[in-house]
């Protein structure tokens, strides 16, 4: 048996030995046959660019789903203007349409029904706008529709964050403007124009401030930074207070929350009509 050094020896031609086969003219692809396998390739990739993007839409699907009982969550939603290339007989070209490529996504900013709780720091707001907090880990302004609120041990109105609830930050997205409440306080009444009232035990009532709303040009264009905070964006616009004493001012309601906007049934629906697409879709991409 030979040895592998010897083995070797005898795979390499001796030298001065040509060893290459003269490629005839047939061999080399003609034009049309360099245009399709161009064509190939650009369909093959466009293919591909298709399938990741629908990866991204089946996972917010999945995400919504998985949110459709948290108060204040505002569902994805996807515009796709054109799913497929389009070709000219004329030039045998393949052209790309111009939607290819990342498809933001946008907040679908319906209203949630409104839920009855009866805990005396739910809020709900009746009509266009946001709440305002400060993000602890950015110190940037956010925004949210959910009316979830607690007293911090500072006595701040807060929006609970029960994902941290092992950490000192447990209350950290404080309500902006701020709200502080009295050492004392046994009862909180909050008016329909947002205004808080504390109330001791001896009846006295303080007014602590008042819950401002803010409204954006275009809110679905905001960015969700969770479940339920978003932060404004070159496209949102920059948020506008209402005015408290303004027509235009909701109605806020006391012992209420807005729930998520998610239908469940469509939301399956689509994410079984997305499975079907993405299998039809990878069947036609070459292996």
């Amino acid at each position: 048996m030979p040895s592998a050094r010897q083995a070797v020896r005898e795979a390499i031609p001796p030298r001065g030995e040509n060893t290459w086969v003269k490629a005839t003219a047939s061999d080399v692809p003609g034009p049309a046959e360099r245009d399709e396998t161009i064509r190939a390739t650009h369909f093959d990739n466009f293919l591909r660019m298709e399938l990741g993007r629908l990866d991204r839409t089946i996972w917010n699907v999945v995400h919504n789903i998985a949110h459709r009982d948290t108060f204040g969550y505002k569902a994805f939603r996807f515009e796709f203007p054109e799913a497929l290339p389009r070709f000219s007989a004329d030039s045998e070209r393949i052209t790309l349409p111009e939607s290819a490529g990342e498809v933001p996504a946008l907040v679908d900013m319906s209203r949630g029904k409104t839920v009855e709780t009866k805990q005396m720091l739910d809020i709900v707001i009746e009509g266009e706008g946001f709440l305002t907090a400060i993000d602890s880990r950015g110190n940037n302004p956010i925004y949210t529709r959910c009316g979830r609120l607690t007293v911090n041990p500072n006595g701040c109105l807060a929006f609970p964050t029960p994902w941290l609830s092992l950490n000192e930050d447990y209350y950290s997205e404080l309500l902006d403007p701020s709200v502080v409440v009295p050492e004392g306080t046994v009862g909180i009444q909050i008016a329909q124009k947002g205004t808080v009232w504390a109330r001791d035990a001896s009846g006295n009532q303080t007014d602590c401030g008042a819950i401002h709303i803010v409204t954006f040009a275009k809110p679905h264009r905001l960015r969700p930074i969770d479940e339920r905070f978003f932060e404004a964006t070159r496209d949102s616009g920059e948020p506008v207070a209402l005015n408290i004493d303004a027509k235009a001012f909701p109605v806020i309601r006391q012992g209420f929350l807005e729930a998520s906007n998610v239908d469940p049934d469509a939301q399956k629906s689509e994410l079984q009509r997305l499975l079907e697409q993405r299998e039809s879709l990878r069947k036609l991409i070459t292996p």
